[in-house]
């Protein structure tokens, strides 16, 4: 069991691919001791997926890391009973099948809260708990297409819309949202005593990560403001002298407009006493001819340059980085967003880390993924099977 936050809190894990997976990974981070619970033979079928010539699947170990495995046929009874067994021991049990399928298999909150009145059912499912696609399949692009992240960056009829290389984004959010709605109902339960069930869905969690584009859309009581572009209409991804491409802008900001410090950043000094340029009324109508002067200074210097200049002027900026440029980034390394897992079959593993500090009680990942079934005896025994009702399962393949 590892050390966090969440040490001592058991979670049964039924979920596969990445949205169930993803969420209850952020759990085994913070100490949670995560039970995937697995078909026999097959297990999480995102063991499948992006598997390396010699058998490495990065897509599951990041999704799985730090878990335990234990395998059930959950069609035979004898399986269903062992589940039941471990729900006895167990704070969480989370699924992310279509909805209403846990209460199909006979392991619905109904059925589990008289078995642990303190057990918190948590559900990730496409659409949500009602209305009329309760029950519909759905992944990740589907979340990105219906919660609105493909309209905003569509870039017109000649082009169908969509972000390509980032399908992943809505399943991503949707584990973090589930992975808080439980967290927020363990809390609850700390107060309470009870557990309760817990619904969120992939399209959910994509239409809060654009809640802000989305209600903005939604606001009629006023226009939208119209003349030219907007305060952060600066902002933008420039090539720099080194060939790197640079994001970098500013927003509005409590000590003043930000023109001055980005002319002294830029050394625009004719710029930075011009009136023509004192704000943004005015700056405005001239946006074209100032990328134009950007993209010509930006070209000037390095993006490291460019990053120090800005950083001592108090304007955001940052390298538009490829997956090696992070694995490297001091910035990174140095709070633990990258780390390294050491795994007795896979060898030392570089690994996105924990992105939460806490001061008392930090979080870790525990570790690589498991390999399918490698703990079922250890848990069969901990809930009182014999070795040879152990052996009688297996011999029926219900484990």
């Amino acid at each position: 069991m590892g050390s966090g936050p969440l040490q001592g809190i058991r979670v049964l894990d039924f979920t596969n691919f990445q949205q169930g997976p993803a969420g209850t990974a952020l759990l085994s981070d913070m100490g949670a001791e995560v039970i995937k619970i697995e078909r026999p033979g097959t297990g999480d079928l995102g063991r499948l997926l992006s598997v390396r010539p010699n058998g490495y699947s990065p897509y599951f170990h990041t999704h799985s890391r730090g878990k335990k495995s234990v395998t059930v046929d959950l069609k035979q009874p004898e399986g269903l009973e062992l589940v039941y067994r471990l729900v006895k021991t167990a704070d969480v049990v989370v699924d992310n099948f279509q909805g209403g399928t846990m209460d199909r298999l006979g392991l619905g909150y109904d059925k589990l809260s008289v078995l642990n009145p303190r057990i918190i059912c948590a559900s990730g499912s496409g659409f949500g708990r009602d209305g009329p696609r309760a029950g519909s399949p759905s992944y990740a692009p589907i979340g990105l297409a219906m919660g609105g992240a493909y309209y905003a960056t569509w870039r017109g009829e000649n082009e169908p819309p969509g972000v390509q290389g980032v399908a992943g984004v809505s399943d991503q959010v949707g584990g973090m949202i589930l992975a808080f709605a439980i967290s927020t109902a363990l809390v609850s339960r700390e107060r309470t005593g009870v557990g309760q069930k817990v619904d969120t869905s992939q399209y959910g969690s994509q239409l809060n990560m654009m809640c802000a584009t989305i209600n903005g859309a939604l606001y009629k009581d006023s226009p939208a403001p119209t003349g030219g572009p907007q305060p952060s209409g600066v902002s933008g991804i420039f090539k720099c002298g080194d060939g790197k491409y640079l994001s970098m802008g500013f927003l509005p900001s409590n000590s003043g407009d930000k023109w001055l410090p980005l002319c002294s950043a830029l050394e625009w000094q004719d710029w930075q006493e011009d009136p023509a340029f004192s704000n943004q009324k005015n700056r405005a109508p001239r946006m074209p001819e100032i990328k134009t002067r950007l993209n010509q200074t930006m070209l000037t210097r390095t993006a490291k340059e460019w990053v120090e200049r800005f950083d001592k002027w108090d304007i955001p900026s940052g390298i538009v980085q490829d997956y090696e440029d992070i694995a490297a980034d001091t910035q990174a390394i140095a709070n633990g967003y990258i780390t390294e897992v050491d795994n007795p079959t896979w060898g030392r593993q570089k690994v996105v880390g924990v992105v939460v500090q806490m001061t008392k009680t930090p979080g870790a990942v525990q570790g690589l993924g498991p390999e399918l079934g490698q703990d079922n005896d250890h848990y069969l025994r901990e809930v009182g099977y014999t070795s040879e009702e152990i052996a009688q399962l297996k011999a029926k393949k219900v484990i």
